[in-house]
Order: C-alpha cells, then sequence, then structure tokens
C-alpha cells in the first residue's frame, strides 16, 4: 500500500470515529433528556419501541411488619423484593380488572 493510499485509508477511518462519537453523544443526550423526563413523572413510552419495558423508580414506605412478610414470601419464592412487589401489584391490578369487567357484565 502506498503512503498516499495509507493517509486517505487513515482519514477515512478518522472521519467514521467522528461521526460514530457525534451519534454516540447525541444518543447520550437523548436518552439523558428522557431520563430526566421520567424522572419528573412526564410519560416517556413515546420513546421506546415496545421491545423494552419503560420503567420508573418509586419510593415506598411499608410498616415493618408488612415488609417482613414480604421479605418472607421472596425467600420462599427466591425472588427479590422488587420482583415480589411487581408482581404482588401486576397481579391485584388483574385481579380488579377482572372483577370489575364481571361486575358490568352482571
Amino acid at each position: 500500500m502506498s503512503s498516499k493510499s495509507t493517509e486517505i485509508r487513515d482519514t477515512e477511518i478518522k472521519d467514521t470515529e467522528i461521526k460514530d462519537t457525534e451519534i454516540k453523544d447525541t444518543e447520550i443526550k437523548d436518552i439523558e433528556e428522557i431520563a430526566q423526563q421520567a424522572h419528573a413523572g412526564t410519560d416517556v413510552s413515546k420513546h421506546f419501541t415496545g421491545h423494552f419495558q419503560a420503567k420508573q423508580q418509586i419510593d415506598i414506605a411499608l410498616s415493618l411488619e408488612l415488609l417482613r412478610s414480604v421479605d418472607e414470601e421472596c425467600k420462599l419464592q427466591n425472588i427479590s423484593r422488587q420482583d415480589w412487589i411487581s408482581t404482588a401489584c401486576a397481579e391485584k391490578i388483574n385481579h380488579d380488572i377482572q372483577v370489575s369487567h364481571k361486575t358490568k357484565t352482571d
């Protein structure tokens, strides 16, 4: 390979690296903006493709007795506290929806 073609190839590689960096910087800014919006409580679901679930972290205060009961269930099921609480909430909502639909059809 000649010196001239090596210089051209090096320039092409550097240009590509710069473009990749610019794209990643833009993506990071967008991701951080979305995260800030989500943290503020804004619905950011329009930014997701459906392959991932948008999640928002919350703080929850539970009595010590309830927390101990949750932890016991977690040990029995070998799952994390977060997973157990998420599952329990989903089950409660699904149950309430089914009861609501049954009541409307009766």
